[in-house]
C-alpha cells in the first residue's frame, strides 16, 4: 500500500499536465491496492494462493506497462 501511494504521489505532476495518463495510473494502482487489501490476512489453499499471486503480478505488470509506454512515447 505504501509503495502504491508513494508511486501515485510521485506522479501527481501528471494530474495537471496529462490527466488521462494520471487517471489511468490512479485507476490501476487503486485496483491493485484494493485487491491486496481485500485479500490481506486470508488463508488460502495452494491453488488459490497461486491465483492471488498471479493476479497481483498481472496487475503490477499492467502498471509497469502503462509507465513504460508513457516514458517511451512522452
Amino acid at each position: 500500500q505504501d509503495a502504491l501511494n508513494g508511486l501515485r504521489n510521485s506522479l501527481r505532476f501528471f494530474k495537471y499536465c496529462d490527466n488521462i495518463f494520471y487517471s489511468k495510473l490512479k485507476e490501476k494502482t487503486q485496483s491493485l491496492e484494493d485487491y491486496i487489501v481485500n485479500n490481506e490476512g486470508k488463508t488460502f489453499e495452494t491453488e488459490d494462493q497461486g491465483e492471488v499471486v498471479n493476479k497481483i503480478h498481472s496487475q503490477t505488470a499492467d502498471i509497469f506497462q502503462l509507465l513504460k509506454t508513457k516514458y517511451k512515447n512522452g
